[in-house]
């Protein structure tokens, strides 16, 4: 059976779109298998570089937020933990280049000025982390929808939700209001 990406199935006479790929539910196993190693992977490495960035805050309400997502992440973990339980699947991580590049340019960020400009830093390059990883996990929601992995949905769906709430809370951060003062 092949289907299509934007949608569940497609007929056997049925053209796909030309800007749509048609996957068979092989493809999207393997695909949802390898996005959920990654996943893990970078959860795990970001548990690590939490502590580094929270030591080199300055503003308290980021030190705050940095440790909050230190505690969701660990959520984050048990739950991918739970989801490999599910599908039967061992629990390892797969390392990949684009979030050890944004993992690496957070680093950097601990190189700048202390204050204003090391926060801001911070903040940007927590957000930007967080934005690439709302887009993976909103690629395992819906390759767990496909696959009917109910319960493997309904934890990626919690951790999308967090990470809209952390992304919202760095957000929210006016560090220019902060360093004024």
């Amino acid at each position: 059976m092949k289907i299509k990406t934007s949608t569940l199935e497609k007929t056997p006479n049925q053209k796909v779109p030309e800007n749509k790929i048609a996957l068979s539910l092989t493809e999207v196993t393997e695909r949802f298998d390898e996005e959920l190693k990654r996943r893990y992977w970078a959860e795990n490495a970001l548990l690590d570089l939490l502590p580094d960035l929270e030591k080199s805050a300055t503003s308290y309400e980021l030190v705050m937020a940095i440790k909050s997502h230190a505690i969701v992440t660990k959520h984050q973990i048990d739950r991918l933990l739970h989801v490999f339980d599910e599908l039967e699947w061992h629990a390892s991580g797969s390392r990949y280049e684009i979030m050890e590049n944004l993992m690496d340019t957070a680093r950097k960020s601990l190189e700048a000025k202390s204050g204003f400009k090391r926060d801001e830093a911070i903040v940007n390059s927590c957000k930007r982390i967080m934005q690439h990883e709302i887009a993976i996990y909103e690629k395992l929601l819906a390759y767990s929808r496909i696959l009917e992995k109910d319960l493997a949905a309904d934890y990626i769906l919690k951790a999308i939700r967090e990470e809209k709430t952390a992304h919202m809370v760095l957000s929210e951060i006016e560090l220019k209001s902060i360093y004024s003062a």
